[in-house]
């Protein structure tokens, strides 16, 4: 699409707008928590993670854990971000399918160091990084 918004999407669901991915790109820069999914002991799993968006990909720091496991697996992954106004009925959602990747180049490390990304659980430093490869970004809003 070249638009920022385009009509309702396919199939007819009057009042959505589907997003181009410049407007999808600009929403991820435009909040810090997001939510990851992937698959861990054979179930599906989601959970929060404040992320920045760097280089083209979502980046985020991690302990030693489920997330990490899925990333040294270069798993298919799904991360989303939305935001709502109940009272007005309005919102929107980006959702990006990509794939997860440990980050272990100390180049690429250095550089994730410089965008300050803190994560909002200090009880224990994330040192390790994850990064979210897309190969596809969508997204709706309902104005």
């Amino acid at each position: 699409m070249t638009g920022s918004e385009s009509g309702p999407t396919e199939g007819g669901s009057p009042g959505i707008s589907v997003l181009d991915t410049d407007d999808c790109v600009a929403l991820l820069r435009s909040t810090p928590v997001g939510r990851i999914a992937f698959v861990h002991d054979d179930r599906l799993t989601v959970l929060p993670v404040t992320f920045a968006w760097s280089d083209d990909a979502i980046v985020f720091r991690t302990l030693d854990g489920e997330k990490l496991q899925a990333a040294d697996q270069f798993q298919d992954v799904a991360f989303e971000v939305d935001e709502w106004d109940v009272r007005s009925h309005t919102g929107w959602s980006v959702l990006v399918r990509g794939v997860a990747e440990h980050i272990e180049d100390w180049a690429e490390i250095e550089q994730l160091e410089q965008t300050e990304l803190v994560p909002w659980a200090r009880e224990e430093w994330r040192r390790m990084w994850v990064k979210v490869v897309p190969g596809e970004i969508t997204g709706r809003r309902i104005p």
